[in-house]
This record gives structure tokens, C-alpha cells and sequence, in this order.
């Protein structure tokens, strides 16, 4: 316990936004402040007439003083409330999407816009398709839809979706909804900072050893929470800040996946 003067207590107050708990006694205001763990002490005499210390204390102090220190509500049961994120920040899950094997599925639109498919494009998501010996499938400049989509069901076995968001953010954990499951075995992998090799602090991986699609029903809904935010800088050099979602399935199987994460944003 350490005690100090008036002044210096009063600013250590002001500064951490604390609570005074006091009494009266011996003709005297001893009090205590309380910063978690660390804990200070004042005494203040009562004279008349009085002086500073004490015509301070009992005019801007006392009137806040001997608050609660854990609120508690009607019920007398302690109101947990604990910071979770930045000031300003709050709450804003983003969804993803799309199909495996099927062209243009991918959907990542803003709510502007009359239809549904007339929100701008948060242009921070791509969707890719490759073929066994891994070469990406791409549409030609000429290639009719049709065309291409007949190749991607004749040789699409994995399915690829990067999300790399434009701005800072805190991940709390996220969510994974299947329709229409696959019939035989499906994984799908989450990985982040996929262009930073694992030597270098890279390639975390967030599924780690892949998740069968095949053991969903059909519209399940899973949660994965990691009990505690990540904070995610964005960064167009070295993309630390990558999510890549990569599903290996069937030949041209389209299976229907929805991910949210959970996160907090500016």
C-alpha cells in the first residue's frame, strides 16, 4: 500500500477515470484508489476553516466518490462489462458466398443498389477453380459461359476463395453453412498470410487438417470461436491480413458454402 498526497492521488484519479472509496475518520478522509491490482492511499484532515485539500475533495470528489466498483444490478448480481474492441469500433460480421465449381457464384456485394444483384462489389474477394495437375481453369475472352462451366464440371477439383479485407480489423472467430453437402469426401482449409511460407510466420492455418464437408447436413450451421479477438492490419504488400478458404472436392461437385467472420471494424 502506498500513500501519497492529495494532489498527486487526485491526479491519478483524473488520469485512470477511478472511483474514490473513503471514509471518515479521526477527523480526517483516508481513501483508497483502486487500479486492478495496484492500489494507492490518501488522507486528507478536516480543518476548520477549511483547508484546500479537503474544500476540493468534498466539493469535486465526494459527490462521485464510493461508487461500486463491480455494477451491480437490481438483482445485486455483478454487470460483467468488459472491452472487447478499439474505441469506435464495433461489430460487423462479412459473409462470403459461393459454389465449388461454378462459375460467377461468388457472392460479395454491398447492400446499396435496388436488386439483388445491383450492390456494388467489395472488390476484396476472388474465386478460383483448378484442375488436377493444378492449373487454374480461367475463361477465355471468347469462351461462352456455357462453355466454360461444361470445363470446370468436366475438371475442377479444387475450388479456391481469398478474402482480404481493405482495412484493419479485429477477429473474434467465424462460421461455416453448407447446402447441399457433398455425397462423398469434401475438405475445405482456412489459412492466413497464404503467400507467407510457414518458415517465415506465414501459412497459419485456421482449419487445421481440413473439415469433411460430406459429415454436414444439409443447411448446417457451425460456429468456431477462439474465445478472444485477432487484430488484422491491412497490408497490400506483404497481405498478412490474406484469408484463404480452399475447398477440394469431387469432380465438378458444387457444393454450396456460406462463411461468415466474426469481426470488429472502424
Amino acid at each position: 500500500m502506498l500513500q501519497i498526497d492529495w494532489v498527486d492521488f487526485k491526479s491519478f484519479i483524473d488520469t485512470h477515470n477511478l472511483s474514490i472509496q473513503y471514509i471518515t475518520i479521526n477527523n480526517s478522509y483516508l481513501m483508497k484508489a483502486f487500479n486492478g491490482a495496484f492500489t494507492l492511499e490518501c488522507q486528507v484532515y478536516k480543518t476548520d476553516p477549511a483547508n484546500s485539500d479537503q474544500t476540493d475533495f468534498e466539493t469535486n470528489y465526494i459527490p462521485t466518490a464510493n461508487n461500486n466498483l463491480d455494477p451491480k444490478d437490481s438483482d445485486g448480481s455483478t454487470i460483467i462489462r468488459q472491452k472487447t474492441t478499439r474505441t469506435g469500433w464495433h461489430y460487423e460480421p462479412r459473409a462470403l458466398d459461393f459454389w465449388t465449381s461454378k462459375r460467377a457464384s461468388l457472392y460479395n456485394l454491398k447492400h446499396n443498389g435496388n436488386g439483388i444483384d445491383d450492390g456494388d462489389d467489395y472488390n476484396d474477394a476472388s474465386h478460383k477453380f483448378y484442375n488436377g495437375a493444378g492449373a487454374e481453369l480461367v475463361q477465355g475472352g471468347e469462351e461462352l459461359d456455357a462453355v466454360f462451366q461444361a470445363r470446370l464440371d468436366a475438371n475442377c477439383i479444387k475450388t479456391v476463395v481469398d478474402w482480404q479485407a481493405t482495412y484493419d480489423f479485429d477477429v473474434i472467430g467465424g462460421n461455416i453453412h453448407v447446402k447441399t453437402p457433398p455425397t462423398t469426401r469434401a475438405y475445405i482449409w482456412a489459412t492466413v498470410a497464404p503467400d507467407i511460407p510457414e518458415n517465415l510466420g506465414g501459412s497459419v492455418p485456421y482449419f487445421a487438417g481440413g473439415f469433411n464437408l460430406s459429415f454436414f447436413y444439409d443447411g448446417q450451421f457451425e460456429r468456431f470461436n477462439g474465445h478472444g479477438v485477432k487484430s488484422f492490419a491491412y497490408d497490400p504488400v506483404y497481405n498478412s491480413n490474406k484469408v484463404r478458404f480452399t475447398i477440394k472436392h469431387a469432380l465438378g461437385e458444387q457444393i454450396g458454402i456460406q462463411i461468415i467472420l466474426d469481426q470488429f471494424k472502424a
